[in-house]
């Protein structure tokens, strides 16, 4: 079965043993400030397949990138936008998703970037963009810190509602434990239920804010950051 670690009794352990099991290229569960999520290492590009097949999400639909900091985001994109910057400032951490240019020769960029970091990106990156978040969860930010950026998407099927407990995401993903398959969940960070809307995604059109998503932030919140 698929190894479940709580973080309530196991913070430290969860921490090295999901960067561990992330860093050998496998597909983690766990827990974010809105729903449970699955994550692979955004230079992983097998981690990246394994997590799409898992979610039956078709290839033409980009995954976000979680990220620790300001500092780790910049290092995925080119330099954001004032505007950009300000919603950075405003509401991270936090929900908020920032479509963003992507970076060329990400293979080489440093701010915690590991080397070939830009091997997943066909399937992390949508065209020339890439969408970043640093969420308002302390675990997964050092777990990003220690690892790099995390390719994440909602623990799931494609178009189904998100798992709010992790015994749901074991149950969903029961006939994929990575110990009977290989392309399978290797570990279930538990972090108690969850249970807040889907970040909100932004990007722009030119200089005009374009509301992908609206999840628990509000266009009127960002308008009013925006100034």
């Amino acid at each position: 079965m698929t190894e479940l670690i709580s973080l309530a009794t196991s913070a430290d352990s969860a921490l090295a043993q999901a960067a561990k099991l992330l860093r050998q290229g496998s597909v983690v569960a766990l827990p974010t400030d809105t729903v449970y999520g699955l994550a692979a290492l955004a230079n992983k590009e097998r981690a990246i397949a394994k997590l799409f097949d898992l979610k039956q999400r078709p290839d033409s639909m980009p995954i976000a990138v979680l990220v620790s900091d300001v500092a780790q985001a910049l290092a995925m994109t080119t330099e954001p936008s004032e505007p950009a910057q300000l919603l950075m400032q405003k509401f991270w951490p936090g929900p908020l998703t920032i479509v963003l240019p992507a970076r060329s020769g990400l293979a080489n960029a440093g701010g915690g970037l590991p080397e070939g970091a830009g091997d997943g990106l066909p399937r992390v990156a949508g065209g020339e963009t890439v969408g970043v978040r640093c969420p308002d969860h302390n675990w997964v930010r050092k777990l990003a810190a220690e690892v790099g950026p995390l390719s994440a998407t909602s623990a799931n099927l494609h178009g189904g509602a998100p798992c709010a407990t992790a015994s749901e995401v074991a149950a969903m993903f029961a006939g994929h434990a990575e110990l009977d398959d290989p392309d399978g969940i290797a570990l279930i960070v538990d972090g108690g239920k969850l249970d807040a809307p889907a970040s909100t995604v932004v990007s722009w059109e030119g200089e005009q804010l374009v509301v992908l998503r609206e999840g628990s932030i509000t266009e009127a919140q960002l308008q009013a950051a925006l100034g």
